[in-house]
């Protein structure tokens, strides 16, 4: 993001495309080169790391998968709300965060890359802070839920705060400053609901995330198409049609802006009074699978999550 400003202004907007397409077919095929199925499988494993995983792994079985228990369980709508919740805001200043910064700061089109990927680094840091305080409360015997909770609640509430105050800014600096903190604190949804999943259905973290982000990425399709209307019915500026910026295109975009502080509030709310962090959904399709079951299920979360190595 950093550099599509410059390479547009030197190379052209198709560039863009081009170099991210050769970027994913290299990615592409390093992982066939790199990933195997099994340690079995992979041909440059020590030999000591192979026989570890080999013992660690239980015997190949179908897999039951107890689509009632997860699609009936409200602590799991809870990370569907949450997902969608923070994709949208995601999506919507992804998209068209370099242009709020053109059009509405002054900022000129070859600086907004830089600026426009600055909150993007303090999100970076903000979920690697979250995540290690997240495991030093756990392991310091604190409630799961709890910190599941209030670290979701950062995650929500503090973006959705500078995103409320943001439209009334005029001062350059400060707009940058308080929207990198904002999109700073949204990473602390590393310490909370994003890792939810292994709390309460460890057995079917990719089920879980698998639903998830199917629903997570309806605003990436929704969030650009809405902003855009909401933009052009204000008369915004274009690139085709470069008129002066009016009152009712300063609305649109405080629209644009409350409308993902209400879906931010909307899904922190969800997730608080929805939110678990115990075993809820675990496997029954024979009684070694639920004697094991209900074996982690008398374990406090943090203590199996600090055998597994989690924490």
């Amino acid at each position: 993001m950093a550099s599509t400003a410059e390479v547009v202004s030197s190379f052209g907007w198709r560039t863009v495309f081009y170099s991210n397409a050769v970027i994913s077919v290299l990615v592409g095929v390093a992982w066939y080169a790199f990933m195997f199925s099994s340690p079995q499988q992979h041909p440059r494993i020590a030999s000591e790391e192979r026989a570890f995983l080999i013992r660690q792994l239980k015997p190949d079985r179908a897999v039951v998968v107890p689509w009632k228990q997860i699609l009936t369980s409200m602590p799991v709508w809870s990370l569907v709300v949450t997902n969608f919740a923070s994709n949208f805001a995601f999506y919507t200043f992804l998209t068209f965060l370099p242009e709020y910064f053109e059009m509405m700061l002054g900022y000129d089109f070859e600086s907004t890359g830089f600026l426009a990927v600055t909150p993007y680094l303090t999100q970076l840091v903000g979920a690697l802070v979250s995540g290690f305080l997240a495991d030093k409360l756990a392991h310091g015997g604190h409630s799961l839920v709890l910190i599941r909770k209030a670290f979701t609640l950062i995650a929500f509430l503090i973006p959705a705060i500078g995103l409320s105050i943001l439209p009334f800014i005029s001062d350059r600096t400060a707009c940058v400053i308080i929207f990198s903190i904002a999109i700073g604190f949204s990473g602390f949804i590393d310490g909370g609901c994003a890792v939810n999943h292994l709390d309460i259905a460890p057995r079917y973290v990719g089920i879980l995330k698998g639903l998830g982000n199917m629903f997570g990425t309806i605003p990436g399709i929704l969030s650009p198409i809405l902003t855009g209307y909401i933009l052009d019915q204000g008369g915004c500026p274009t690139e085709d049609d470069p008129k002066p910026l009016t009152a009712s295109c300063e609305m649109s975009w405080r629209i644009v802006f409350f409308l993902s502080v209400g879906v931010y509030l909307f899904g922190a709310l969800f997730y608080v009074l929805f939110a678990k962090a115990h075993l809820l959904i675990y496997p029954s399709e024979d009684a070694e699978e639920e004697e094991e079951a209900l074996v982690y299920k008398a374990i406090p979360p943090q203590a199996w999550c600090e055998g597994m190595g989690v924490i």
